[in-house]
Order: structure tokens, then C-alpha cells, then sequence
């Protein structure tokens, strides 16, 4: 017992590391598909087409889904209003590619249905089909609205299952990389399963199942339906369908199962456990939930290149990238001061900022090293405060980025900025090494625009480090600081006060050497950390009772501030 029970730690241990940014499988990256020559779109799309001009949404449920099923009446369920709409249409273009267009989506507000509408995606009504009324802003997890929209999932897939056809149901924040249908039709048919869910960790998923037209799946929606219906709608679908399923009745009548997160993973398994990756596998779908808001499941989408929806324009432009290599292992704080470095380079040139890779610092798996800037920070606020203004780190490998972006920073234009705090780097890597006229605080706006504005034809330029590279010049005012602060929350905690130890900028018209000056500084600074050092020293054996201390204890002291102030001493 004690044997499997250490074994079962040190797998759970195992996998709760960080996900691997390198995406398992790439997608092809092509434009949206809205059309297509396939017999599967011939057979639904063409001939629904045909049917209607102009195209519409309907309000009945029934004659579009009897169409829109396939060969083994299966059919996929997803639910768009105007707040969730571009995760709609990344979830279609992921089913596009896999040809996959046995699909209806369910519209909860007049904006998302005139843009479905727009496309001719097969849409109903929600709120003719089912008497409801959703509010079009993006709703978060347990609001209002989105506990009708998880009713509304419920009355669906009970609909669909009356009509003797098999539901799959799909939340919008779902990408498909591999066509599930045949995996799970082969479940449900061998084994008999009713019902067969997606495993959200710790209980079920509603994101994501698949239900057989059997009579106890019928009973099963049915009371699900009821529940929520006399909870008038305030009943998230999960906790309905996990309660039930804990009682006695169900548990012995419904045969239902859990995929698996290697094959089906939830946000938590994918993004954070990463354990499709650990074990080589591609999975037949991610689920981005686990995680709040827009901007942070549309930021985790692209850092995987799992977001199909932007246009060209996106990965063209004038970029600045950076990146943590060469620093070693920092601090967040400095990182933090790094990143605010490349947004007020980029707001002086006038470029897009490409983030860098962040170290995980994972006790449990030292080899996963790099993670991207959403498992470190919140990103909701960085899309508020500079939008447009940066590009997630996977631009520099996604294949719809022209070559200027691709290219490694070997075969573009690689700069330094030598610091006395820094060596440079060796000169196969850099380009050219710039030199601040103040080596001790690093390089001022108006440096940084003698030397880089001249390059305004070059559309990528890389720097090895921007760790205490550059201080605060005239781009850095208040307002632009709180910008940062805000879109930088967890990271500008921890570098609270680094950023005014340098806060000024040289006059244009600087131009006499100033080192005999900045030496005798220096060596004023030294000279009055020693006498503070020394009365430190005094006051610590004066103030304190000799008998509460021994002679032992009052020299290890000393010796710990000497080596503490020779550390500032050689900073200095």
C-alpha cells in the first residue's frame, strides 16, 4: 500500500506543471473556411443555402436540426451571443478545417444573429425557440445571464435527444483539433454508454458531452430540464447534472463516463498540467475554461496557435522584441522592469511590442523552463491599457507571420545596450553594441531615438536583454507609468519602488564626458555606507544586553551585515 501510494504522489506531483508553450500540433493557419467542396458541406450547407434567400436564423429548432445531422444523426450544438461571437467563430473555423459542418448555432441576441446571418452559419432563435432573453455582453462565470445560457444548453440538448438524434454540446471557448465524433460514437455503441461527459477535474463538464437518444438519457435531460426550469432559470447546468448524477437512482440506471484529460483536456489539464504534452499526445480538443474573462482565454488561444480568426494585417507591422535568456534567472521584479523598458522603447519608435517567454520556476519539473506571459500575469488589463500595442510571444513561430518575424534574432537586427552591470555578449550574437553615456543608469529616451530611429525601414528589431537598460525619460510620465502599473499588476507589486532610482534623462544638447565626476560620486556614496556600516556595528553591541546575547551570536551578526553591505558596496 505504501509502495502504490508513493507512486500515485509522484504522478499527481508530475503533472501539475505548467504547459508547454511549443504547441503539440500546429494548425494549419489558412483564412477561415466559410465554404467548402466537401460532400459533408454539399450535403448540409449548399442545399440549406439554396433554400433560403436571404439567408436567416430560424425560429424552430426542429426541421433545421433533422437537415444539419449527419449520415449517423449526430448533431453539434454551440451557443454565441455578440460578447462571446469571436470565440464562435474560431470554435467554426477549428470545425472547418476538420470538415465538420453537422453543426447549429443557437443565437441568444439580435447582434449575433445578424452576423450569423451575415456568414450563413445555420442558426436558431434562442429566444423564440426558447423564451429567453440574454444579454449580449461577454457574461462571466455564475452571472445572470450566463446561468440562462446554460439553461438554454440543457432545454437544446434535450430537444435534440427527442428528435432521436445524438447531441454533441460545445461551449464556444472549445477548438477541435481532431474530429471527436468517431471516437465517441465508438464509445457510446460498444460499451452502451447514454451520456458521456467531459471530466472538468473534480466534477462534471457540461462544456462539452455527448448524449445517445436512449430512454434513460431522455429521462436523465428531461429532470436536468425540470430542475433548472423551476429554479426559473438561476441553476447553473453543471451543478445540476453533478448533483444528479451523484444520486443513488442515477447511478444505477444512467451509464454514463468521463473522458479523459490526455484526449479531452479541460484548461486546467491543458494549459497548466500539461499533460497532453507530457505524454506526446494530440488531443481531440481544448477546452479554455478554468480561466475569466475574454482577453486571458483569447491570449492563451494564441500563445498555442489555436486562434484562427485574425486577419493578415495582425502579424504585419514594425515589431521590438526582447527576450530573458541572457539575464540568467531574475527576479520578477526585474522582469517587470524589462517589459516596462520594451513598451517605452516601442512608444518612442513607434513599435509593436513581441512579450518574451517568462521562467516557470516549477519546483516539480526544473525542465519545463519557459512559460508565456498569462501563466505569470494577469492579461485582461494589458489588452485594456495597450491594445494593439503587442503581440503574444508564438508571432515568432506562427506560420502566418511573414519571414521578418520568423527569422531568429541571429538573421535580424540584434542590439545591446552595454551597462557597466553587463558584459556584452558575444559578437555572433549581436549586432551592434550601443554605449549609453551614462554606463551606471543605463541609456535615455533621447539615446534610444539618436541611435534607433534610423531604422525605421528595419520591420524587427531584437534586443538581447532590456534589464536595466533604460531608465525614465519623457515617455515615462505618470500617466504612462500607471498604465503600466495597471496592465502589470502581480509584476509591478513586486518592483515597487525600482523604477525611481534612476528617473531622469539627459538635456539634448549633452555632450562633455562626465566620468571624473560620476567616480567622485561614487566615491562619496562608499564612503557613507561605511559609516553607516560602522554604526551599525557600534549600535548593535551597545544596545543590546550582553547577557540576552552571547559573544557568539553578537559575531555572527557582524559577519552577516559585513556580507550584506559588501554586496551593496560592489553594486555600487
Amino acid at each position: 500500500i505504501l509502495v502504490f501510494s508513493f507512486i500515485y504522489v509522484y504522478l499527481f506531483l508530475v503533472d501539475l506543471e505548467p504547459v508547454s508553450v511549443t504547441p503539440l500540433r500546429p494548425p494549419q493557419h489558412r483564412k477561415c473556411l466559410w465554404r467548402s467542396n466537401s460532400h459533408e458541406y454539399n450535403r448540409t450547407h449548399s442545399r440549406l443555402i439554396d433554400r433560403q434567400h436571404p439567408f436567416r436564423c430560424l425560429n424552430s429548432l426542429q426541421p433545421l436540426a433533422q437537415v444539419q445531422a449527419n449520415e449517423h444523426r449526430e448533431l453539434i450544438l454551440t451557443f454565441a451571443n455578440a460578447g462571446m461571437f469571436q470565440f464562435v467563430e474560431n470554435l467554426l473555423c477549428s470545425m472547418h478545417e476538420l470538415d465538420l459542418w453537422n453543426y447549429i448555432v443557437i443565437s441568444f441576441d439580435e447582434e449575433s444573429t445578424k452576423r450569423l446571418q451575415e456568414q450563413e452559419i445555420p442558426c436558431v432563435n434562442a429566444r423564440a425557440v426558447f423564451n429567453l432573453q440574454v444579454d449580449s455582453e461577454f457574461s462571466r462565470f455564475g452571472q445572470k445571464h450566463y446561468v440562462r445560457m446554460t439553461g438554454v444548453k440543457s432545454a437544446a440538448a434535450n430537444a435534440v435527444v427527442n428528435l432521436d438524434l445524438r447531441p454533441v454540446i460545445i461551449d464556444a471557448d472549445v477548438v477541435l483539433l481532431r474530429d471527436p465524433l468517431p471516437f465517441l460514437r465508438k464509445k457510446a455503441d460498444e460499451e452502451k454508454y447514454d451520456i458521456i461527459f467531459q471530466d472538468d477535474t473534480y466534477m462534471v463538464c457540461t462544456g462539452f458531452y455527448y448524449a445517445v437518444p436512449t430512454q434513460n438519457s431522455k429521462m436523465f435531460l428531461a429532470e436536468v430540464l425540470n430542475l433548472i426550469e423551476a429554479s426559473k432559470y438561476e441553476k447553473i447546468d453543471q451543478y445540476v447534472v453533478h448533483d444528479q448524477l451523484a444520486d443513488p437512482y442515477w447511478k444505477h440506471t444512467l451509464r454514463f463516463m468521463f473522458l479523459d484529460h490526455l484526449l479531452f483536456p479541460v484548461g486546467k489539464a491543458f494549459f497548466q498540467w500539461k499533460n497532453a504534452n507530457h505524454h506526446g499526445l494530440v488531443p481531440y480538443l481544448v477546452h479554455n475554461n478554468w480561466v475569466v474573462g475574454n482577453e486571458i482565454k483569447e491570449h492563451r488561444f494564441k500563445e498555442h496557435l489555436l486562434w484562427w480568426r485574425e486577419p493578415d494585417e495582425y502579424y504585419q507591422g514594425h515589431f521590438l522584441s526582447f527576450s530573458f535568456e541572457n539575464d540568467g534567472e531574475l527576479p520578477r521584479a526585474d522582469e517587470y522592469m524589462a517589459l516596462r523598458n520594451a513598451f517605452a522603447i516601442a512608444s518612442l519608435l513607434k513599435r509593436i511590442v513581441i512579450l518574451p517567454k517568462f521562467r516557470c520556476r516549477s519546483r516539480h519539473r526544473p525542465d519545463q523552463e519557459w512559460c508565456t506571459l498569462d501563466y505569470v500575469e494577469t492579461v485582461d488589463d494589458l489588452y485594456r491599457e495597450f491594445p494593439n500595442q503587442f503581440r503574444e510571444n508564438s508571432i515568432l513561430f506562427n506560420p502566418r507571420s511573414p519571414s521578418y518575424v520568423r527569422e531568429p534574432p541571429l538573421h535580424s537586427l540584434t542590439f545591446d545596450i552595454h551597462t557597466n552591470r553587463h558584459s556584452v555578449p558575444p559578437n555572433d550574437i549581436v549586432h551592434e553594441v550601443l554605449y549609453p553615456k551614462n554606463q551606471e543608469c543605463g541609456a535615455t529616451s533621447e539615446e534610444i531615438l539618436e541611435w534607433l530611429g534610423r531604422l525605421s525601414n528595419q520591420r524587427h528589431i531584437h534586443f538581447l536583454s532590456l534589464h536595466e537598460r533604460f531608465v525614465a525619460g519623457p515617455p515615462l510620465d505618470p500617466a504612462f507609468e500607471e498604465r503600466l502599473t495597471k496592465a502589470f499588476p502581480k509584476l509591478s507589486e513586486k518592483a515597487a519602488g525600482s523604477a525611481t532610482q534612476c528617473s531622469w534623462s539627459w538635456p539634448p544638447n549633452y555632450e562633455h564626458d562626465d566620468r571624473e565626476a560620476r567616480h567622485s560620486e561614487l566615491v562619496r556614496a562608499l564612503q557613507n555606507e561605511i559609516q553607516a556600516d560602522t554604526a551599525f556595528l557600534n549600535r548593535e553591541v551597545t544596545s543590546t544586553p550582553l547577557g540576552k546575547v552571547s559573544a557568539k551570536e553578537r559575531i555572527r551578526r557582524r559577519k552577516a551585515h559585513v556580507v550584506s553591505t559588501r554586496h551593496n558596496r560592489h553594486r555600487i
